[in-house]
């Protein structure tokens, strides 16, 4: 099994073995605009969609995390007014976007 990262760059993965998302960054190419230019149509497409599903999974499983934090008032021990407050600050993410996740 193999983890593709761009067209040319792969990390093979041996029974058992994990990717973190660290190594994937570490072992990926930098990635602009002109990487993309040669690929095919199809393969482009296909290479969007596949990211679409990590990305969707990945964020699937911050907000399960994040409804358990605010469950257990994690936010509360750094004095934060909400959850939402405490997203803003840690992860950078707006206020507003913050209260609707």
């Amino acid at each position: 099994m193999t983890i593709s990262l761009t067209a040319n760059a792969r990390i093979p993965l041996t029974a058992g073995a994990h990717a973190s998302a660290l190594d994937a960054f570490n072992a990926r190419t930098v990635l602009s605009a002109d990487s993309f230019v040669n690929l095919p149509t199809p393969v482009l497409e296909a290479q969007i969609t596949e990211l679409a599903g990590h990305l969707n999974a990945g964020n699937h499983r911050f907000l399960v995390m994040v409804a358990e934090f605010d469950r257990r008032g994690g936010w509360a021990a750094w004095m934060m007014k909400s959850c939402a407050h405490w997203l803003n600050w840690k992860c950078g993410i707006s206020l507003n976007a913050a209260r609707e996740r």
